[in-house]
């Protein structure tokens, strides 16, 4: 009878599935592919091997560099493929720009102006098909040697085209990462920092008046709410301590912590919902989220929290469907192998897709217009 039950509920979130949860799910697989999947785990596909350098990295590096990104329509999906980079913190020769064009099929690289290093952020804007990139034109780089950091710049590229524009070019000792742009199209986020000083600050760049507003002192993390109003972001550096979960105040400036700072256990990796009236959180405990919690949620102010499920590691990346009633998100197995499951918000229905890890939920289903 339990059987019987169990069986039942997968099949009823398989159903909701084909219908609710439309749209691939892009994912960086444990052998370096990136790959696209049914939110049933069904029509698998392979796009093409991610990163040559792929096993020079640690776990949390890899992710970080090579986790593919959609574009806001859903048509293109783009990634970092590793070259003749070299090992941490040393960055040379650095990495490539894939683009792969889900209405047609194909999949292309594109060159930028003078790229020294690895790509150290990549985003897609909200509003046209160009993506945000930063890198250096500087040779010897290394991410804990002020005086090495030179260079760094903040560019728009064209995916159509291949054109780079320039919008900023950061003071020497100082990079970008994590860059998020709003929804509204005139703002652009990111962190400004030292990367082996594990201090920065969380900053908002206006593209029309060139006017950037930082914080005093950021880490993590960040992302934008729904309205463009707000950000959240998670308070520690890879993990090395108790970390904690903040609301920042676009306009203001002003912070408002949901998880405090300095506790036992370690709230990360905050996901807004597309409804924006809650977001899902990474839970551990120990020195670099040794003991996994479990993916969980919680209201926006952090009133009624509930878990999702178990096994997830706090620097995975986590996503939710377009409709917000379900997540994609990681379950470590060892530090080599991971895989990709998917959720109900409410925790009731669970089931693995693939093997892999960095999952991103495609916006919605590219349709093609008139003139392709």
């Amino acid at each position: 009878m339990i059987g019987k039950l169990l069986l039942l509920a997968l099949g009823v979130f398989l159903i909701l599935g084909a219908t609710a949860c439309r749209g691939k799910i892009a994912y960086l697989g444990n052998d370096g592919n990136i790959n696209l999947v049914n939110a049933t785990g069904t029509d698998q596909i392979t796009l093409t091997l991610d990163a040559r350098d792929y096993f020079k990295y640690p776990v949390m590096d890899r992710i970080s560099y090579s986790a593919p990104s959609w574009s806001w329509d859903g048509r293109y999906l783009a990634w970092r493929r590793g070259e003749e980079a070299g090992t941490y913190p040393n960055f040379t020769g650095g990495t490539s720009l894939v683009v792969f064009d889900s209405l047609t099929n194909t999949t292309k690289t594109i060159d930028l102006p003078d790229r020294k290093d690895p790509l150290f952020g990549l985003a897609w804007r909200r509003d046209r098909t160009s993506l945000y990139v930063d890198y250096t034109t500087m040779e010897g780089v290394n991410a804990c040697f002020a005086d090495t950091i030179k260079g760094f710049r903040i560019a728009e590229v064209d995916v159509e085209t291949g054109t780079t524009n320039t919008i900023l070019l950061l003071e020497d000792g100082f990079f970008a990462w994590n860059i998020k742009p709003s929804p509204d199209p005139n703002l652009l986020a990111f962190y400004l920092n030292n990367y082996c000083e594990g201090l920065g600050k969380l900053c908002i760049l206006d593209l029309t008046s060139g006017e950037r507003r930082c914080t005093a002192e950021a880490v993590g993390r960040a992302n934008w709410s729904p309205d463009g109003q707000k950000l959240i972001f998670d308070t520690c550096f890879y993990l090395a301590e108790a970390c904690g979960i903040t609301i920042l105040d676009a306009d203001t400036l002003a912070e408002t912590a949901v998880f405090p700072r300095g506790s036992s256990v370690s709230y990360t990796n905050p996901v807004w919902s597309p409804s924006g009236d809650l977001f899902i959180y990474s839970l551990s405990r120990g020195p670099l989220g040794q003991e996994s919690l479990g993916v969980w949620a919680t209201s926006v102010d952090g009133s009624n929290t509930w878990k999702i499920d178990d096994g997830h590691f706090p620097s995975d990346p986590q996503a939710f469907s377009p409709d917000g009633r379900y997540i994609t998100y990681t379950k470590r197995l060892s530090i080599e192998k991971s895989e990709i499951w998917i959720a109900s918000i409410d925790g009731h229905f669970k089931t693995k897709i693939a093997d892999g890890n960095a999952p991103v939920w495609q916006p919605k289903e590219a349709v093609p217009t008139p003139s392709q």
